[in-house]
């Protein structure tokens, strides 16, 4: 029974971080959105942490080998599996986002850089002072 109680904390936990990280991941697409790229990088730094605790607590997990079938650890495991889902999609709505960003990016740094190739060809051309020419010598 100890082993049960002390899996069904564990799961509890890893819903609360699940659950911040969802947060994390609304904040990410405000900063995609307004093309914060410092805050972005550094909720990135917090999701990686939430993922290492996860993954700490998944390592103490308990065998419970016949318990595992517990009605409670099997309800607890579905609330996990359904904010992981919608952690996913949110996850595939801000990658979508961030590849649109990436492209304008890419777009507007193409322009910049025919722009000054344009500059650089019209101060390389060495205009001389005009000379009038009427057909006559």
């Amino acid at each position: 029974m100890q082993d049960l109680e002390k899996a069904l904390e564990i799961l509890d936990q890893q819903y609360v971080h699940y659950q911040t990280m969802y947060q994390v991941s609304l904040e990410q697409r405000n900063f995609i959105e307004g093309e914060d790229l410092s805050r972005l990088d550094a909720s990135f730094e917090r999701m990686h942490r939430l993922m290492d605790q996860i993954r700490l607590h998944q390592a103490g997990m308990p065998d419970l080998g016949e318990n595992g079938m517990q009605l409670e650890l099997h309800e607890r495991r579905a609330k996990l599996r359904e904010i992981i889902t919608e952690l996913d999609e949110l996850r595939q709505v801000n990658e979508r986002s961030v590849k649109q960003l990436l492209e304008r990016t890419r777009v507007e740094l193409r322009q910049f850089g025919q722009g000054r190739r344009a500059i650089r060809k019209y101060q390389n051309s060495q205009v001389q002072g005009a000379r009038f020419f009427d057909g006559r010598r």
